[in-house]
């Protein structure tokens, strides 16, 4: 209740952009959060840029063609099997049936729906 959503977004594409690790979970909220249409909130996701993680301190400027970019490449280096096994404990047999989906033209898919969503 103290964050909205898109503040929400900005904490999850914050640990997308800077965790040292692949954690499923966290793409599957991705996708959920786009599912729902809603974008992240940029000055969030800047502040906790600056204060945590590897461009702690280097005062971007987050908007949505840097967020493209910066996902884009996340996106195209993430692990995707690994990543369809940390989620697939957590779903249900017959949910566990979309993570045949997953790989990387599945969510720079939804990248481009959450950058003509901000459009």
């Amino acid at each position: 209740t103290v964050h909205d959503r898109p503040s929400l977004f900005a904490g999850k594409s914050h640990a997308l952009l800077c965790r040292k690790y692949v954690k499923g979970r966290d793409w599957f909220d991705f996708l959920w959060y786009v599912g729902q249409k809603v974008a992240p909130n940029f000055t969030f996701l800047g502040n906790a840029l600056d204060q945590i993680g590897p461009r702690q301190g280097r005062g971007i400027r987050v908007d949505m063609n840097w967020y493209e970019k910066e996902m884009r490449a996340r996106i195209i280096a993430v692990d995707w099997e690994k990543a369809k096994s940390d989620v697939q404990r957590f779903l249900r047999p017959a949910d566990a049936k979309t993570l045949e989906l997953w790989n990387k033209k599945f969510f720079l898919g939804y990248l481009a729906r959450l950058v003509e969503l901000r459009g």
